[in-house]
């Protein structure tokens, strides 16, 4: 059996990509409410208009 060589920087990459993927989520999480209440701010006062 062939075992992968050991590359210490792998490690480092995993917490690299660890933190981005967490930072990326924590952004998401942020901005879809805010997006949201934007959004129906948005479409009630279209209704209230046609009304």
């Amino acid at each position: 059996m062939i075992l992968p060589e050991f590359n210490s920087n792998d490690e480092r990459e995993a917490d690299i990509t660890g933190k981005a993927a967490k930072d990326a989520l924590t952004a998401i999480l942020i901005f879809t409410p805010i997006a949201i209440i934007i959004y129906n701010k948005k479409l009630t006062k279209h209704f209230l208009s046609i009304q």
